[in-house]
């Protein structure tokens, strides 16, 4: 059985709704959205989906390179 590794609450663009958007250690989504709860044929991820992942994955760049900025400065720092 899949466990649940974040459960984040989003927002709606257009009214004062909010979607509870999850992701699974198999490293699949859901939302509580209607295009995603209603959708027909294969799942597909939504725009609160979809802008988690691009965020996640801009924090991850912002963060690693980050990491190597400081490994310079310290290499140079015990020259």
């Amino acid at each position: 059985m899949k466990q649940q590794l974040n459960r984040i609450i989003v927002p709606s663009e257009s009214s004062s709704a909010e979607y509870v958007v999850v992701e699974y250690d198999d490293k699949s989504w859901s939302c509580s959205c209607p295009k995603w709860k209603f959708h027909r044929g294969e799942r597909v991820n939504c725009k609160h989906i979809l802008n988690l992942k691009n965020k996640e994955s801009q924090e991850t760049t912002i963060n690693i390179s980050g990491i190597k900025e400081k490994e310079v400065e310290n290499e140079i720092k015990a020259e």
